[in-house]
């Protein structure tokens, strides 16, 4: 999966502003924090956060950060997302630790090796399950808990679709658009 298909997936789960009062990252727009926004140079009004905004700071900041363009396509969206809820180096952990290489919340060779030997299903299903152990463990998992459940399984059941090559004359991009329409609606 390449960045713009994942980053759709990615905005259809954090939508448009938001600012929950039980949530610890206040303020965001299309999921990016007013903290993050700021760190990035933003000073307007959340709510006005522009959407190429938003684009850049998930490319360089979560995308890039976890060197998606280099892990195995069919993880890629895995790594990404729960980089984004989680953290890129909290992301990588779980991605070490299902791969069984040293854990150090950084992208290296040993991890892209392991990765590209490994099977990418297999692989996300261990990545959603460590990721949702980990977010049951959260003090807001009363407030989220339903939410970051259904995000997790949402991408659990693309990965199980994926696992099926695109239908002759579609490019992935066509396809990963309709998969994740599937699952949206």
């Amino acid at each position: 999966m390449e960045f713009e298909s994942a980053l759709t997936h990615i905005l259809a789960s954090e939508g448009g502003y938001v600012n929950h009062p039980n949530d610890p990252g206040g303020e965001t727009r299309y999921g990016i924090t007013k903290h993050t926004a700021r760190a990035h140079g933003y000073k307007g009004p959340m709510r006005e956060l522009p959407l190429s905004v938003a684009e850049s700071i998930y490319r360089k900041s979560y995308w890039d950060a976890c060197r998606c363009d280099e892990l195995p396509p069919g993880i890629r969206l895995a790594v990404f997302d729960a980089a984004i809820t989680s953290g890129p180096a909290q992301s990588i952990l779980w991605l070490q630790r299902c791969l069984e290489v040293t854990a150090n919340g950084k992208v290296n060779a040993a991890t892209i090796s392991a990765a590209s030997k490994a099977n990418p299903h297999k692989l996300v299903f261990c990545l959603l399950d460590k990721r949702l152990a980990f977010v049951r463990q959260l003090r807001n998992w009363p407030t989220f808990g339903k939410g970051w459940t259904i995000r997790i399984e949402k991408l659990r059941k693309l990965a199980q679709s994926s696992q099926a090559s695109p239908p002759r004359g579609k490019s992935e991009n066509q396809t990963v658009t309709a998969t994740t329409n599937n699952f949206l609606n």
